[in-house]
C-alpha cells in the first residue's frame, strides 16, 4: 500500500501570515482526494496535524462487497455550530474544527502485509481450515494461475481453482494434477449476486483474485475457499 506524503509535498492552503492573522485553515483538497487506498490511517492523522488541526477523530467501520478495497471510507468536518460534513479544496476552517476519519479496520489481506496467508497460499499441507476460521469473512487480494477450470450445467456453471503464484509453462494442469503442485489449491466460488469473474479463463492463464475467505465452505470443499469478488487476467 503506497502512503501520501505529508502536506509539504502535496501543497497546502493559504499562505502562512493569511492563516496566521484568520485563525483557520485553508483546505488544499477536496475531501474525496482522500478517500481509497493510498493513505493510511496514522499518514492522514499526521497530514492533518501537519495543516494545523488539532481535533482528529477516527473511527473503525467494517468492509462490504462495494468498499472492501478502501481504507480511507469517508471524511467529515464539524466547525462548531457551523457542521459542514463534506468540504471543498478552498474551503477555511478553525484549527479546533473536529475533523473525522471513517476508516476500514479490516484491511484487504495481501501476500505482503499478512504472512499467514503467505504461508498458507505456498504450501499445500498447511492446515487451512485453521486460517480459514480464524480469517473468515475477511477480504484478500493475491495473484495467481489457474489449474482447471471445469464447466458444467451447458456451460453455465463453472469450478475454478487457482494456485498462488505465475504458471511456469511446464507443470501439466488440470484437476488431476492437485497433489502435484507446490502450493495451496483455492477453490474460487461463483455466488457472489455481483461478482466479476472472467469466466473465459483457461488452465495455465495468470489471473488477480479478490474475495471473501469463507470457512464453512472451505469445510465443504475440503479445501481453501474464497467466495470471489472479481478473477482478472494478468
Amino acid at each position: 500500500m503506497e502512503e501520501k506524503e505529508s502536506a509539504e509535498n502535496i501543497g497546502a492552503g493559504g499562505s502562512e501570515a493569511d492563516e496566521e492573522s484568520s485563525g483557520e485553515i485553508m483546505m488544499p483538497e477536496d475531501a474525496s482526494s482522500y478517500v481509497g487506498s493510498e493513505w493510511t490511517v496514522k499518514a492522514l492523522c499526521d497530514y492533518f496535524e501537519g495543516l494545523g488541526f488539532t481535533d482528529i477523530s477516527t473511527v473503525p467501520c467494517g468492509p462490504d462487497d462495494e468498499n472492501y478495497g478502501m481504507l480511507i471510507q469517508e471524511l467529515s468536518i464539524d466547525d462548531g455550530l457551523f457542521g459542514s460534513g463534506q468540504w471543498k479544496a478552498g474551503e477555511s476552517f478553525s484549527r479546533d474544527a473536529t475533523i473525522t476519519i471513517y476508516y476500514n479496520e479490516c484491511p484487504v489481506l495481501t501476500t505482503d502485509n499478512c504472512s499467514d496467508f503467505a504461508d498458507i497460499l505456498s504450501d499445500k499441507d498447511a492446515d487451512y481450515m485453521s486460517f480459514a476460521e480464524e480469517y473468515d469473512g475477511r477480504y484478500v487480494e493475491f495473484e495467481a494461475y489457474v489449474l482447471s477450470h471445469i464447466t458444467y450445467d451447458g456451460g453455465t456453471s463453472h469450478i475454478i481453482d487457482v494456485v498462488s503464484g505465475d504458471y511456469d509453462g511446464i507443470d501439466d494442469l488440470g484437476i488431476s494434477e492437485e497433489e502435484s503442485v507446490d502450493g495451496s489449491v483455492v477453490r474460487i466460488g461463483d455466488r457472489s449476486w455481483d461478482n466479476d469473474i472472467d469466466e473465459s479463463v483457461e488452465e495455465g492463464q495468470n489471473v488477480v483474485v479478490s474475495g471473501k475467505i469463507d470457512a464453512s465452505w472451505s469445510g465443504y470443499n475440503k479445501q481453501l475457499y474464497i467466495e470471489c469478488l472479481s478473477l482478472k487476467k494478468r
